[in-house]
């Protein structure tokens, strides 16, 4: 089930939608290439790991310089984001590939478009400085 980017997804900050769109793509490369190997599947996560880990850390950073007062909730969801990927990896190298692909392609997709629009959006006014 791959998920398009769309002005609905948009924070109107250029880096933050720029990594919104890589990570998107990103997971969708995970959930629809019927052709890739294990191996290969592990490298994509492995790289999905990494740069949600940066986008992470760059959007945080960028809460704290603002003075986001949700700043620590929003850390825990991404903490939790990461940790479910990491369990994605130890699931792709134990069961089977096909289902493995779907169900962490469709959580991952839901679970990112559900974190831009409700908390994503909830910072944009605080960096903006339109509190």
């Amino acid at each position: 089930m791959a998920i398009a980017w769309d002005t609905s997804l948009s924070t109107g900050i250029d880096d933050i939608d720029d990594d919104h769109k890589k990570l998107l793509d990103v997971i969708n490369v995970l959930g629809t290439d019927d052709d890739k190997s294990r191996e290969e599947l592990t490298a994509i996560l492995n790289d999905l790991v990494d740069y949600t880990r940066y986008h992470f850390s760059r959007e945080e950073e960028m809460m704290e310089q603002h003075g986001y007062e949700s700043l620590e909730k929003h850390q825990e969801e991404h903490g939790f984001f990461v940790a479910k990927l990491m369990d994605l990896g130890e699931m792709l190298e134990s069961e089977e590939l096909s289902i493995t692909r779907t169900e962490a392609s469709a959580f991952l997709s839901m679970w990112l478009t559900r974190h831009i629009r409700w908390s994503d959006f909830d910072y944009v006014s605080c960096v903006k400085g339109k509190d």
